[in-house]
């Protein structure tokens, strides 16, 4: 979030610059701090609730630019950590928003385009439900085949 306050700043600035527009400019900078304020919410409550030594300035800075945390020195502190399945690449996504970018232009065209949409984005919900279900049991059965998760009944 706060980088989407940071890049919306960057361009207000920049519109600002280009158009000489009073009233826009600071429509756009208005814009960028709901994000911005969302964002110092969320970066306070995460060093308020991290039970490891406090990262230094360098390091959040990096993170902030988009660089991936340094790797940790030792193994036991990944282990503390709620580690997660990252999900493979689906094509679901983007056909939900296909839908719904149809489903929205129907709106003005007409409902044939509404029609069309609604079945575009009905099918891509389905779909990415049913590719993320796939992948949860598949980790279910991963982890269970390991002996660290208990068969539920």
């Amino acid at each position: 979030m706060l980088r989407v306050a940071a890049f919306g700043f960057v361009i207000s600035l920049a519109y600002g610059f280009y158009t000489l527009e009073f009233l826009g400019t600071w429509s756009l900078i208005t814009l960028c701090l709901g994000p911005g304020f969302a964002g110092l919410i969320m970066w306070f409550e995460a060093r308020n609730h991290r039970h490891q030594a406090p990262e230094s300035f360098r390091n959040q800075s990096l993170r902030f630019a988009g660089f991936p945390r340094p790797d940790p020195d030792l193994d036991h502190e990944l282990a503390e950590d709620d580690m997660m399945v990252i999900p493979t690449a689906s094509m679901w996504p983007f056909i939900l928003s296909a839908g719904l970018g149809i489903t929205l232009t129907g709106l003005v065209f007409g409902a044939w385009l509404l029609l069309l949409g609604g079945v575009v984005t009905i099918w891509g919900i389905w779909g990415w439900v049913a590719a993320a279900s796939r992948e949860t049991h598949a980790v279910n059965r991963a982890e269970q085949a390991k002996g660290r998760v208990p068969a539920r009944h």
